[in-house]
């Protein structure tokens, strides 16, 4: 009789442990996903509310604008005034006031697939003129809403695959992978777990090919002209490689950013997590985004010789024998005023 209370004892423990183990990753779950939804939202807010205290929601605007993308869009590692799209929009505004709207739809983490499933959505909603796209660099472990079936793949699998925690998992994994030096080879690529969990160059290829193909169409049948830009650096995977090959595949002229990121070598141009940028980097992205617009003849304006304006900031850090205070993270509003003058004193214009 002992040892059947005992027994019935243990399995109680054992039950209430699981039942606590799920409900605690039940709850871990929803707080993400809330926070996610949450943090979306706010950013949207907040762009809105930045618009009107720069006040740059005055007139019917005669040229949309739509920045489609993921964090880098979205402006992760500088507040919302310094995320590119607003940057891009102030500089639009100060040489036409009022011609121009800049609306971003940027979801930190979205894949391609997840974008191109919902830009006719987009285009639905407003009148754009042009639309600047930038995403791709999540599709290696970002696996939602793929249209390319995985390796020995199941509905468990997919299942784990569309929760948050373990997308979560997937990132932490990769930063470890290339916080540690070791990368990413293509001999990883026959691990049967990696390959289930984590999308194969090739049919990553074919998924960024399917999915810049449909929104190309879809621009098109929108009469919306549809630019896309390269990473400014490589990124997890490396999908630059991938990327530009599917760009020269289906005539797109990309913006790109890495030779302008890498001539700013010396200038601090990135966040704290080491690879999206700080609110010069976006400046710089900005300023790219622009000057197509001006050899495009969209906006009436000559390029901005960005790279010479570099040399003239590191030379300004090196007489100066000290950093920059507008690149530091977290950036106040009182030091954008300190930024400009610095620009100023080192014979850049703004």
């Amino acid at each position: 009789m002992t040892r059947r209370i005992n027994k019935i004892s243990f399995l109680h423990k054992a039950g209430l442990v699981i039942f606590g183990l799920i409900l605690g990753l039940a709850v871990a779950e929803a707080i993400l996903r809330l926070s996610g939804w949450m943090a979306i939202r706010c950013g949207a807010y907040r762009y809105e509310t930045a618009c009107k205290a720069y006040g740059l929601c005055k007139e019917t605007p005669a040229f949309k604008i739509l920045c489609l993308g993921d964090s880098s869009t979205y402006g992760t590692g500088a507040d919302t005034e310094h995320s590119y799209p607003f940057q891009l929009w102030r500089l639009l505004d100060a040489k036409e006031p009022g011609r121009f709207k800049v609306v971003p739809i940027g979801l930190p983490g979205a894949n391609s697939s997840q974008l191109a499933n919902r830009y006719e959505s987009y285009l639905k909603a407003d009148n754009f003129n042009l639309v600047i796209f930038q995403a791709g660099s999540n599709d290696a472990y970002n696996l939602r809403e793929c249209n390319i079936p995985l390796y020995a793949s199941s509905r468990l699998a997919a299942f784990f695959d569309n929760t948050k925690l373990f997308y979560f998992l997937k990132i932490f994994f990769l930063k470890y992978k290339f916080s540690s030096g070791t990368g990413w080879t293509p001999e990883q690529e026959n691990n049967r777990l990696i390959k289930n969990r984590f999308l194969e160059k090739r049919l990553w290829k074919e998924t960024l090919r399917r999915n810049l193909g449909r929104l190309k169409d879809i621009s098109a049948a929108y009469n919306v002209s549809f630019w896309v830009q390269n990473y400014h650096t490589p990124g997890w995977l490396c999908p630059e490689t991938a990327l530009r090959e599917v760009y020269n595949e289906l005539g797109l002229r990309p913006i790109e950013q890495q030779a302008a990121f890498e001539h700013a070598k010396g200038i601090r141009i990135r966040g704290r997590d080491g690879w999206h940028p700080n609110p010069y980097g976006y400046f710089i992205i900005a300023r790219l985004i622009y000057n197509r617009m001006a050899d495009e003849g969209i906006v009436n304006a000559k390029d901005y010789a960005l790279f010479s304006e570099m040399d003239l900031i590191k030379e300004y850090i090196r007489n100066r024998g000290e950093g920059y205070e507008y690149l530091m993270d977290n950036q106040s509003r009182l030091n954008e005023q300190k930024f400009i003058e610095a620009l100023h004193e080192a014979g850049v214009g703004i």
